[in-house]
């Protein structure tokens, strides 16, 4: 680019070119730091152990996502990954990823997973430290947020949350629909070659665990 000026207006003219070349060193600084903080990945995991579990578990939600809309918050979707923006409260509500597995080694339980990114692997794995995400058991009913939160004041950081969950195969579960959308395995419930048809009951859908995985029950799971 070349500049044209004449010698009186020189030094405005020296000025504006200033600015000019310090405003894009300072938008190439911003998107390389932006591009650096998302350089390494790291997990952090917790898991709490169910010691006895009953033939018939129940996985329901406790603090959906749903009542967290109103006019000041922002909802976005893509394939996989739910974000609701609360523009007041400067919060993020973002849908985690829901798994269920059998397993054949005791201790089963539930494991919560988190995933963030940062310039480092230790900031990555600090970053871990941030995210809500609020869960119990109590007797056969393992109780869900459908949501994780990122509080004021923290930056979104390719956050995740995988929830996997280990039963015994044979094991029959109820899940109500805000936890059953978490699932991929629902995706293919509805397929022609599906030999297991949904049951649906009181606002649960029931679901088989077998040696292969999780299927919709039906009546050759006795229901």
């Amino acid at each position: 680019m070349i500049f044209w000026f004449r010698a009186k207006d020189g030094a405005l003219s020296l000025v504006l070119i200033v600015v000019w070349a310090l405003s894009l060193t300072a938008l190439a600084i911003l998107l390389f730091s932006e591009g650096v903080s998302f350089a390494e990945s790291s997990r952090s995991s917790s898991k709490t152990t169910i010691d006895t579990p009953a033939d018939t578990i129940y996985i329901t939600s406790v603090n959906r996502v749903s009542d967290l809309i109103t006019d000041r918050t922002l909802p976005f979707n893509t394939e996989g990954y739910s974000v609701l923006i609360n523009d007041e409260k400067r919060e993020l509500y973002i849908s985690p990823e829901l798994e269920i597995d059998p397993s054949d080694e005791e201790p089963y339980g539930i494991t919560v997973r988190k995933e963030s990114f940062g310039s480092s692997e230790i900031t990555a794995f600090n970053k871990t430290k941030d995210l809500n995400y609020y869960y119990r058991i109590s007797g056969d009913t393992l109780f869900f947020d459908d949501f994780f939160t990122i509080h004021s004041g923290r930056r979104w950081s390719g956050d995740n949350i995988k929830i996997r969950i280990s039963l015994p195969a044979g094991t029959t579960l109820k899940i109500d629909s805000c936890m059953e959308e978490l699932l991929d395995d629902n995706y293919h419930s509805e397929d022609d070659d599906n030999h297991y048809p949904m049951v649906k009951s009181e606002g649960y859908s029931y679901w088989q665990i077998t040696d292969e995985g999780l299927i919709p029950a039906g009546k050759s799971a006795g229901l």
